[in-house]
């Protein structure tokens, strides 16, 4: 007998000067996540746009008017704040928007319409247009390709869209962040429950796994109005045992190392990356490797740092962040404390048994002549 999947919840209490609660809910899925395996047998194949589509939706409903919506690779997210005493209302609220599944057919339309639109504009920024095909190198098992999203935004229709928020925006799909003073908030008035039983048992993600020893380091030039250096940094882990939390950290301190700009770094069960803009053209990838322990120390004190200023001045990213990592089976509480604790050590030990394999690949746009 399989067990229903619970909603899982964290919870950071921290007092904000401004009384407020932060939150954040997680969907599973993101723009370059197309597969999906239901309750471990069942096969679903999404559309890629489906998440951008349904916060537009959200947006132009007006009914979620103090959230803020965010979608990235693998991983989907609100995120709100709320005075203590009406946290518990609020939350109540945004579920019954969410797994209702009662859409406007007309209302859709005007989403699709507002996704199509957002992304012709974003593509022609060179920047925007290079990252994206970089997610083509950086999420290589997943299958993501440009193209293919082009298509899915395109073509989505109203019936896909329905079919794909009942097979995604349900409760075992979801995570949830809490950051603030919560000693006021009654959890169990939360009603997850109501819905739990409704919807399927578990839901991850599919993918095809590629011999990592066939991605080879590539470089592909194309024609912008500006030019950009876009450097993506893939990681194969060979071990795969390796968790996610090993995966991040290992990703996460090797970004430390990197000079760029706008870093993004992405990891889930089949994919590791660090993108990244450069002014200078060159291979960075040697350069991906603590030298000594004093090196090492630094840099982890400053990745700490990162996250301890991030939860103090920018608490609704802080439950964006720590939302996407439980997504990933990640608690930034145990994050943390681990990233203060690790050692020079430790670390190398924790390379050492992951047998990682790092990719580069480069995409330069550069203006015609």
């Amino acid at each position: 007998m399989r067990t229903k999947q619970k909603t899982q919840i964290e919870i950071n209490n921290y007092r904000y000067e401004d009384g407020l609660i932060y939150g954040a809910i997680s969907f599973l899925g993101g723009y370059t996540t197309r597969n999906y395996l239901i309750n471990g047998d069942s096969l679903f194949t999404a559309n890629y746009a489906f998440y951008n589509v349904l916060f537009n939706y959200l947006r132009l409903s007006g009914k979620m008017d103090n959230c803020y919506f965010n979608v990235f690779q693998g991983a989907s997210v609100i995120s709100f704040c709320s005075k203590p005493d009406s946290y518990v209302e609020n939350v109540n609220y945004a579920m019954e928007l969410l797994f209702g599944h009662e859409f406007d057919s007309e209302l859709f339309e005007f989403a699709k319409l507002q996704t199509m639109d957002g992304f012709v504009q974003a593509f022609k920024d060179g920047e925007f247009r290079g990252r994206f095909k970089g997610y083509e190198f950086a999420e290589l098992n997943k299958g993501f390709t440009l193209n293919s999203l082009v298509k899915d935004i395109e073509t989505i229709t109203y019936e896909e869209f329905v079919d794909n928020a009942e097979h995604l925006v349900i409760p075992s799909n979801i995570k949830v962040f809490i950051t603030g003073d919560t000693s006021k908030i009654d959890f169990s008035k939360i009603e997850f429950e109501k819905y739990e039983d409704q919807y399927v048992d578990s839901i991850m993600v599919a993918a095809h796994e590629f011999n990592p020893f066939y991605r080879q380091d590539a470089h592909i030039m194309n024609v912008a109005r500006e030019e950009y250096n876009i450097i993506i940094e893939t990681f194969d882990f060979i071990n795969k045992d390796v968790t996610n939390f090993t995966k991040q950290y290992i990703v996460e301190m090797f970004s430390e190392l990197i000079g760029g700009d706008e870093v993004d770094i992405w990891v889930d069960d089949f994919d590791a990356s660090i993108i990244f803009t450069s002014p200078e053209l060159k291979a960075f990838k040697n350069s991906l490797l603590f030298t000594d322990e004093k090196q090492y120390e630094l840099n982890k004190k400053q990745l700490l740092c990162e996250y301890l200023l991030m939860m103090e001045h920018n608490p609704r990213h802080f439950a964006i962040k720590s939302a996407r990592l439980m997504t990933i089976g990640i608690s930034v509480d145990q994050y943390i404390e681990f990233i203060d604790s690790c050692t020079y050590d430790m670390f190398n030990e924790m390379c050492m048994k992951s047998a990682y394999k790092n990719t580069e690949s480069q995409v330069v746009l550069r203006k015609a002549v």
